[in-house]
């Protein structure tokens, strides 16, 4: 009884320690979100109201020049950064940089191909980059605190 308990208690904690780890997936990039208000903003209002929503998700929010902001996000060994790009009428986020979550440019489509000598493209946060699930919750997190802080307006 207990050796056919086993026999099926082992393989059943395997495939959940398997399963629990963090496998790469293609990554969450945000183009041209439109921007919903009430009224046309500023820029000005829409730098404050991505400001804020970032803050608001938990993210470090610093201005980079008129039009790009850079977003970092920070969770025990683990770090995302990305750009946050916007005019009046539109924002997009995209991966900058990482640590401990497992960005790999292009997939491992593009490390074979790469390793047979093809010409690849290396874009950050474009393609079929490979992240962990983590960074893309993350995102999307931010996404939507950035959507309802510039809905407020």
């Amino acid at each position: 009884m207990l050796r056919s308990a086993l026999t099926i208690l082992i393989p059943a904690i395997v495939l959940v320690a398997v399963g629990c780890r963090t496998v790469p997936r293609t990554m969450y990039v945000v183009e041209r979100a439109p921007i919903v208000a009430a009224r046309a903003l500023s820029m000005a209002e829409v730098e404050k109201g991505i400001r804020a929503g970032g803050a608001s998700a938990g993210w470090v929010m610093i201005t980079r020049e008129p039009g790009n902001i850079e977003g970092t996000y920070t969770q025990q060994q683990s770090i995302a950064v990305v750009a946050v790009t916007y005019d009046i009428t539109s924002f997009s986020i995209k991966y900058k940089d990482s640590v401990n979550l497992r960005y790999d440019a292009g997939g491992a489509a593009t490390a074979a191909a790469r390793s047979a000598g093809s010409p690849t493209s290396s874009r950050p946060g474009g393609g079929s980059d490979q992240i962990s699930v983590h960074y893309n919750a993350w995102v999307q997190s931010l996404e939507r605190s950035i959507r309802a802080q510039l809905a407020t307006y």
